[in-house]
């Protein structure tokens, strides 16, 4: 995690937008085993550092405010609709289409209908500039 990252997350987050809710060693055992994939490193960090949520409009799934593993609910909801098994659902955009991490590269793709389009070349990059955008109109 970049400090421009934490800097934009103090500096523009709105009270509750973050969930800080940390994973535990425990929880991540439990989500690699249930998605048959290792989480990537920078998304890993993302999940013990803030849990879930972002700026303005940006809302990242990962653990929700009680615990619970909200990024693991939402990506075995979409397997069952075709999700390809090495991606993890991070944001739902409008149109059907999500962004996601590929635990194969750690590129974050953009997935439509059965279409998948890498976007951007890590989890850090891809939260650094969907936050500056929203940072930039506020």
């Amino acid at each position: 995690m970049t400090e421009s990252i934490r800097y934009l997350i103090e500096k523009y987050e709105e009270e509750g937008q973050i969930s800080y809710s940390s994973i535990s060693a425990e929880q991540i055992v439990e989500a690699e085993n249930v998605l048959g994939l290792k989480l990537p490193q920078e998304y890993l960090q993302f999940l013990k550092e803030f849990g879930s949520g972002g700026i303005g409009d940006v809302d990242v799934y990962g653990v929700d405010k009680d615990g619970s593993l909200g990024f693991l609910n939402v990506t075995l909801n979409h397997r069952e609709k075709g999700l390809p098994a090495n991606l993890i659902v991070l944001e739902d955009l409008i149109n059907q289409q999500q962004y996601c991490i590929d635990c194969d590269n750690g590129n974050v793709v953009i997935y439509r209908g059965g279409k998948v389009t890498a976007v951007y070349d890590n989890f850090d990059n891809y939260l650094f500039e969907r936050y500056i955008e929203r940072a930039v109109k506020e």
